[in-house]
């Protein structure tokens, strides 16, 4: 259980080559099975790039995040990660 942001980069001026990049944090990680906090406060995956598709992935198992944007503009977001010790699963919605 937890908190999860993302947020989502478009460069300026668009056609710069850098593309939309993802920023994703995990805070107030708790342990589901015994409701206590995880020694590790925040995980962070920066600067993620987003394919055509609305999907993104990096890293290997053990530090990797998977996931992609669903629903009508792509207002929702699902996914997977791993690091630190900790393996969760994700979903946001647009704000």
């Amino acid at each position: 259980m937890g908190d999860a942001a993302l947020t989502y980069d478009f460069p300026c001026p668009v056609g710069d080559g850098s593309g939309p990049s993802l920023d994703v944090a995990f805070g107030g990680i708790k342990n589901i099975d015994h409701g206590t906090a995880h020694m590790v406060e925040t995980v962070i995956f920066s600067n993620l790039a987003v394919g055509r598709d609305g999907t993104f992935a990096t890293g290997l198992s053990g530090v990797r995040i998977q996931g992609g944007f669903h629903c009508a503009g792509h207002a929702e977001a699902a996914g997977i990660f791993e690091q630190s010790d900790i393996v969760g699963a994700f979903s946001a919605t647009r704000q």
